[in-house]
């Protein structure tokens, strides 16, 4: 469709044309997430993070859509409400998941928290493990040798790193980004050797396995739109993540 309308009229026209159509579908996802309850609202009792926080929430979702008397981020979120108990996670997330850690788990895989900057080799033959994921070509950070992380502890949010080992050898990592009751993966990597092996899902039940630890009421992985057509959206629906409404902050 945007290929036919390119030919035919101008490309300021194409853009408005598509905008317009993309916030109606948005704006239908909202009022079907209210529908259902499917609403979340983001909480930090620190303000500086608070407004932190906000700001990368604008940037990762774009403005604010107004339905109603309610507003929402743009782009609904892709998000996992944590339960009480990882049991529960397993039970929502279907066989072909639980099957997955299984053989994760029977591979000799498992995970925990590990320290970033003594790891810095192994994650780099993580990165370079293959030249494309999801169907396009990594980006060239990852190419580049991971940089080392430094003042943690004055940072406006907390950062960790959860990783998937054979033995002490780190095969897979992700790395959350923590602000109040709110997660955000910025990364998510596994080797490509043992990806057939159930790295991925094993890695997200055990950020589910920390977020109960530790009172975190929700992990986001960005967006998860055309989850039929999409590989990485299917995983995502796969290990457990729905399309919620993102309310802004007050």
């Amino acid at each position: 469709m945007k290929q036919l309308l390119n030919k035919i009229l101008p490309n300021s026209l194409v853009k408005l044309f598509v905008k317009s159509k993309y916030k109606k579908y948005n704006a239908e996802i909202h009022e079907q997430n209210i529908k259902n309850n499917q609403i979340i609202e983001i909480k930090c009792n620190n303000n500086k993070k608070y407004k932190f926080l906000k700001n990368i929430v604008v940037k990762s979702f774009s403005g604010v859509l107004n339905i109603n008397e309610y507003k929402f981020y743009f782009h609904p979120v892709a998000v996992i409400c944590i339960p009480d108990s990882i049991e529960s996670y397993l039970k929502n997330i279907g066989a072909k998941s639980r099957n997955m850690n299984k053989k994760a788990e029977k591979s000799f895989i498992f995970c925990k928290v590990f320290n970033w900057n003594e790891k810095l080799d192994e994650i780099f033959e993580i990165n370079k493990s293959s030249p494309n994921r999801q169907g396009r070509e990594m980006d060239k950070s990852y190419t580049l040798y991971p940089k080392k992380l430094e003042n943690l502890n004055e940072s406006d949010y907390s950062i960790i790193h959860i990783g998937a080992f054979i033995e002490e050898n780190l095969i897979g990592y992700v790395e959350l980004y923590i602000y109040g009751n709110f997660a955000m993966t910025n990364r998510i990597l596994g080797h490509k050797n043992y990806l057939k092996f159930g790295v991925m899902n094993l890695m997200i039940k055990k950020c589910v396995e920390y977020a109960i630890e530790n009172s975190i009421e929700y992990i986001n992985y960005l967006t998860m739109q055309n989850r039929k057509y999409n590989s990485l959206s299917a995983f995502k629906n796969r290990v457990g993540f729905r399309e919620y409404s993102l309310m802004e902050m007050k």
